[in-house]
């Protein structure tokens, strides 16, 4: 979605990319006086294609670009498709539907997704809950063929077990981390990180964690918003973790000799808001050294969500 300002006092302009008619746009938003503050808001209620675009953006503001989910990707899919067909002067018959693949069917054309030294990127990043369900998925596929988490999730309880990670500490029941009944610990957390650079896939690993203060969505990710203007920021390269109640915080920090640490922060049942400062400090303490304990006041914590974003499709 890319949202411009109009004029003072009118609506905001709203542009869906691709345009398809299966995702409406319900525009609520003014354009303020040049110099106020946005108060912009693009939410998707649940179980609807109706993107909710309200509050006030300012006046000569530039675009805002932001990405959604939508309700039903595989009909969004085929009517993107279908638009492109129609596009190139393909004559589509009959309605978009969900359905089984007819016996006898020819295939007409394939393609192969990105490979996953890419597609990491906008997995860890974006906290892309989606694309680790898929992955899961297909691992099983591959191993047992059979897509499912049933046939993916004793394949990566082998791997890490291989990694020291003790069976009796671990408990996985989905790919991606969102069901309550996945248990693990910090210090497992971190055998697997430390275990990770040998790989020789480490080096795209790492990059596509998010790095700490870094404003890029495509860089920083769900770290772009915390710990900027401190010893973290460009220091810090780790994966986020958020549900209700729970908050994580794992990955890498170059200390101030140039030592890259790994450190893991899982906390769970507290009361109140997400106390993700506390990992902001953990992190900035190890990026700057004792002289950084008294500079943690300048961690950035940024307003949202308790949820990581891909889930409440803040992002």
């Amino acid at each position: 979605m890319t949202v411009t300002p109009g004029e003072a006092g009118g609506a905001v302009r709203v542009a869906l990319n691709p345009p398809v008619d299966v995702v409406t746009v319900d525009n609520r938003a003014t354009t303020g006086a040049a110099g106020t503050p946005s108060t912009l808001s693009i939410t998707r209620p649940r179980g609807a294609n109706t993107i909710v675009v309200s509050g006030s953006y300012p006046a000569g503001g530039k675009p805002v670009e932001s990405l959604r989910t939508v309700e039903e990707p595989a009909l969004y899919a085929a009517a993107v498709f279908r638009d492109a067909l129609e596009a190139r002067g393909v004559r589509v018959a009959g309605t978009t539907r969900r359905g089984r693949t007819p016996a006898g069917r020819a295939e007409l054309a394939t393609r192969r997704s990105m490979p996953l030294s890419a597609l990491t990127t906008p997995f860890l990043k974006l906290s892309n809950n989606v694309i680790a369900e898929i992955l899961v998925k297909a691992i099983g596929r591959e191993t047992r063929g059979e897509g499912s988490w049933r046939a993916g999730l004793p394949v990566i309880e082998r791997h890490l077990a291989a990694q020291g990670v003790s069976p009796k500490r671990l408990e996985l029941t989905d790919g991606s981390g969102l069901s309550r009944s996945n248990r693990t610990t910090p210090r497992d957390i971190a055998a697997v990180l430390g275990k990770a650079r040998g790989r020789t896939w480490f080096p795209a690993w790492f990059r596509a964690l998010p790095v700490a203060g870094d404003p890029d969505p495509m860089t920083g990710g769900t770290l772009s918003g915390r710990m900027g203007g401190t010893p973290a920021a460009g220091r810090v390269q780790a994966k986020t973790g958020t549900l209700t109640g729970v908050t994580a915080l794992s990955g890498y920090v170059s200390d101030p000799s140039g030592r890259r640490l790994i450190f893991s922060v899982v906390l769970n049942g507290y009361s109140g808001g997400a106390p993700k400062d506390i990992e902001d400090r953990i992190a900035i303490r190890l990026a700057g050294g004792p002289a950084a304990l008294g500079r943690t006041a300048t961690a950035r914590q940024v307003p949202g969500p308790s949820l990581e974003c891909t889930w409440t499709m803040t992002c």
